[in-house]
């Protein structure tokens, strides 16, 4: 019985310890470890783009600026991804777990018609109305091209980006984390080799980021398409497909809590934007640079919220089996880790040199101190309590 699993790519999720310091002993906990790592690597991907873009000639303040404005609206676009694809996949996991299979896959390809779906509709309404959304989202005059530029390009690879997010995570449903860290690697490593191409050798400036993005989260969804069309548990294709409504209710109960709680850091930044397009006179773009770079760098959280996901499978897989004994072991290593996590990051904010690299003048350095000390003061904690307590939620 385990050889088989083993052939099929699946990890025997209710055997093993949960961590041991044995070498030789299993570590379910691995399939965590992958996703953070590739996480990382997003969260890098994430701070090159601005950097490269806060150093483009004579108007890299601005670009910055419309950079800034126009992230809020992409965040929303990776929430509404979380909705489908962090709320099936654990479903998934916990029908194989049962020994489910078709309705697992049934699934996994009811969340693919959702992800596909939404990014038309999301892309629709970006196209048709991108200088409205800008300006309710706090664009002023001066980043408003840039923002639209932007947004324009980056909204031509929506639904790139949706199958990504969304798919990804069924990989990591089968304990396959190596092969999900790969599909995210692989778009996070070509956005940094195709930006300064992009911005800088073919002269696009904002478009250019942009467009590597797109292109890049093209390439993450083609391979994970590509490779859950292939022979394993959840085989991606339309066989016998049904399109249930019982099925999307529980996908998006599920996916409800992980779009909320990115959505709510794009409104956070919708909010500060609009505030200092109010308040800041002609420092709007100083401080609207300010405010995307803290926010940039604070996604170094992330991390949290992809272990945990990492140990979902394993959790909703013994949660199907009956061994709620190592769920508990599970939710409070979770917990550890996460609070480990965070404050050890806090402290490293206290000797944030790096954060030059965005070419902000050295007489506002201390305010962007200021607010990331102080901004995660409070999200840091914050986080290594929720996401353990959402991946509980379901079950």
């Amino acid at each position: 019985m385990q050889e088989n699993k083993k052939k099929q790519g699946i990890d025997d999720f209710g055997q093993g310890k949960i961590v041991s310091r044995r070498k030789n002993r299993k570590h379910d906990f691995k399939l965590a470890l992958p996703l953070v790592v590739s996480q990382i690597i997003n969260v890098l991907y994430n701070i090159v783009d601005r950097i490269y873009v806060g150093n483009m000639p004579e108007v890299g303040r601005e670009a910055l600026a419309g950079l800034g404005i126009a992230i809020p609206i992409i965040m929303i676009v990776s929430a509404s991804a979380a909705l489908f694809g962090s709320g099936g996949a654990p479903i998934a996991s916990i029908l194989l777990g049962e020994g489910k299979k078709e309705e697992a896959r049934q699934t996994m390809m009811n969340s693919f018609v959702l992800l596909v779906a939404a990014g038309i509709f999301l892309t629709l309404v970006t196209l048709a109305f991108d200088a409205e959304l800008l300006r309710l989202f706090g664009a002023e005059a001066e980043a408003m091209g840039y923002a639209k530029d932007y947004l324009d390009y980056y909204a031509l690879g929506t639904v790139f980006v949706m199958i990504s997010i969304g798919m990804t995570a069924f990989i990591t449903a089968q304990g396959l984390s190596k092969i999900a860290m790969l599909s995210v690697s692989l778009g996070a490593l070509l956005n940094i080799v195709l930006n300064p191409v992009f911005i800088y050798a073919l002269g696009l400036g904002v478009k250019g980021a942009a467009l590597a993005s797109a292109v890049s989260q093209a390439a993450s969804a083609v391979f994970a398409l590509a490779f859950l069309s292939g022979k394993k548990p959840l085989r991606f294709g339309f066989r016998k497909f049904r399109f249930r409504k019982r099925t999307v209710v529980a996908i998006m109960a599920l996916g409800v809590s992980p779009f909320i709680m990115n959505a709510t850091g794009s409104l956070v930044q919708i909010v500060f934007n609009n505030q200092i397009g109010k308040y800041s006179g002609e420092n709007y773009t100083l401080y609207i640079n300010l405010i995307s770079i803290m926010l940039s760098v604070t996604v170094i959280v992330l991390p949290l919220s992809v272990f945990v996901q990492g140990a979902a499978p394993f959790i909703s897989y013994n949660y199907g089996s009956g061994r709620i004994d190592r769920v508990r072991e599970a939710a409070w290593f979770l917990i550890k880790i996460c609070l480990l996590y965070s404050l050890g990051f806090y402290m490293l904010i206290c000797f944030p040199k790096s954060l030059r690299l965005y070419s902000i003048r050295t007489r506002s350095f201390w305010k962007l101190r200021l607010l990331i000390s102080g901004y995660s003061s409070w999200e840091w904690p914050s986080s290594a309590s929720k996401w353990p307590a959402r991946t509980f939620s379901w079950s």
